[in-house]
């Protein structure tokens, strides 16, 4: 008599069991000998997905198949929670931090490339500039090379270019900031745009606002090294004074890179852009000025040559370097403490251009790599011109030692540079007499001249090769990853490059160009 209610019971509960089973989004499977009660209406359980599935749902015919469903979610609820955790802490971290930076170096700076040449070209860019009145120049010298000052300035002075320059009339710069590690007196000072420029000494400024040196530690060796040269200078002693600008004018160097922005944005700073240049540096202006109009200059903008190390990549001072007005904004008022600590720490620093850098990563700001290619930090006759610049606008040179060499180089652009927009890299090579491809074609080799320039890790060697044309079939077998190729007659050995330079006199050596990827690069140019 009890066989029945019992068997109803049993019955019962296993129904329940499987409805609650399906809410937790477990599907359950009766005993042997059991069997479920009828699937509900669908409306009564729309948040149960088995249901929902329909009858032919195949997971249903599988009794560990949502046991498996449920631990694949456990497992991405882990990834998922492991991700979170890393994005976490990697946003705790310092902004200057080397894990940052190795990763910023391996995520970020390969993806991004700089604007096309259209861009570059286009005008009027979106954010158009004009130097006269929206950017501060600031040049860099010392004692030591003040004698490069008088031609850098003149090739700034509106009063010096002919009338075949491409630049329109008038001032180049009027907001013109001369820093260094000296000043001038009155009647000394410098003359551009029939205004007077003085020289700013920040190297004292920065050793002033450094503040007093520890007790308990000996003074910076720097702070010595300055005062020994203010004291040949004020005793008019010029022999001692260029012995020590030679001797210690590269250490001093790196005490005014802070202090010279800071100068520049307090004296002007309602300017868009702030541009750091060196007293052998050379600007095209034309394609500064459509490089910089592509910009907003309120915005966070640290522009330059990227070079060094994943852990502290920076602007080569060198190629120059240009700072938005939000880029100071965010430095000199929003972090002064920051700046303080800078300003200390470059008594003991190597390299200027370093520190500015790590300084604007304690803020959040990194150099924008993407556009290296734009900058150039060597002279017009060593500039490595690249596949991947070729067809773009050079906006620098630099290592212009020569008193007069920044002016001379200005004039050849004024002489033969006349078109409207901005010479590319390739013009280089026209513009500073490399034969034409014709010629090369028929004179592949030049004796006694150097088309590679210097050796690099980018470079290839091979030795013992007899004769040039040697060379310049290995040269040409590599295909895309070699533009010139020197051949050394004393040593036998064959340098190739992924580069190609204007180059020089080089007596033993033969030299020559791979043409057909250079004329392949410059058809590129035309379309």
């Amino acid at each position: 008599m009890l066989t029945a209610p019992l068997s109803l019971a049993l019955r019962l509960k296993w129904q329940k069991k499987a409805y609650a089973s399906c809410r937790r989004g477990i599907t359950f499977v009766a005993n042997e000998g059991v069997r479920c009660a009828p699937r509900p209406p669908v409306s009564l359980f729309t948040h149960c997905p088995d249901y929902i599935a329909g009858q032919n749902a195949p997971d249903r015919e599988r009794p560990g198949a949502m046991r498996i469903s449920r631990g694949r979610t456990r497992i991405w609820r882990r990834v998922a929670f492991v991700v979170a955790a890393i994005a976490l802490v990697y946003l705790m971290l310092p902004l200057d931090s080397h894990t940052r930076l190795a990763v910023r170096r391996l995520f970020h700076t390969p993806l991004q490339r700089t604007f096309s040449r259209q861009q570059l070209l286009a005008t009027p860019p979106p954010y158009p500039v004009d130097l006269a009145t929206d950017v501060v120049l600031v040049i860099k010298t010392g004692y030591g090379t003040r004698a490069r000052l008088p031609g850098t300035l003149a090739f700034l002075d509106g009063g010096n270019r002919t009338s075949t320059s491409s630049v329109p009339e008038g001032p180049l710069f009027s907001n013109i900031l001369l820093v260094g590690d000296f000043v001038t007196q009155q009647g000394q000072h410098y003359r551009c745009n029939g205004e007077e420029l003085p020289m700013n000494d920040v190297v004292g400024m920065t050793i002033s606002l450094a503040g007093p040196q520890p007790k308990d530690k000996e003074p910076a060796p720097k702070v010595g090294f300055y005062h020994d040269l203010q004291n040949a200078i004020v005793a008019a002693d010029e022999e001692a004074a260029m012995a020590l600008s030679k001797k210690f004018g590269w250490e001093l160097d790196a005490l005014k890179f802070i202090s010279s922005l800071e100068l520049a944005y307090r004296r002007f700073p309602d300017k868009k852009w702030y541009v750091l240049a060196d007293d052998d540096t050379y600007l095209v202006r034309p394609a500064l000025r459509q490089f910089l109009g592509q910009f907003h200059p309120a915005c966070e903008h640290y522009l330059g040559n990227g070079v060094g190390g994943w852990e502290g990549r920076f602007a080569h001072g060198g190629s120059s370097i240009f700072l938005s007005h939000g880029a100071l904004r965010r430095l000199f008022d929003g972090h002064p403490a920051i700046v303080a600590a800078a300003h200390t720490t470059a008594l003991t620093t190597g390299m200027g251009d370093s520190l500015l850098s790590n300084t604007l990563m304690k803020v959040g700001l990194y150099v924008a790599e993407e556009h290296s290619v734009l900058f150039n930090g060597e002279t017009p006759e060593t500039a490595k011109i690249r596949p991947d610049r070729f067809c773009l606008p050079v906006l620098s040179f630099h290592g212009l030692r020569a008193p007069d060499q920044t002016l001379a180089v200005d004039r050849v652009l004024q002489t033969n540079w006349t078109a409207p927009t901005p010479p590319l890299w390739r013009d280089i090579w026209s513009l500073y007499g490399g034969p034409s491809l014709e010629s090369l074609e028929a004179t592949p080799h030049r004796v006694d001249w150097d088309h590679v320039g210097s050796l690099d890790e980018y470079t290839t060697t091979a030795r013992d090769v007899q004769q040039a044309s040697d060379c310049q079939v290995l040269c040409e077998a590599r295909r895309d990853q070699c533009m010139a190729w020197r051949w050394e007659q004393e040593t036998g050995e064959c340098h190739q490059s992924p580069w190609v330079i204007v180059g020089g006199k080089a007596e033993g050596k033969t030299s020559g160009l791979n043409l057909r990827l250079v004329r392949k690069l410059d058809e590129s140019c035309n379309v």
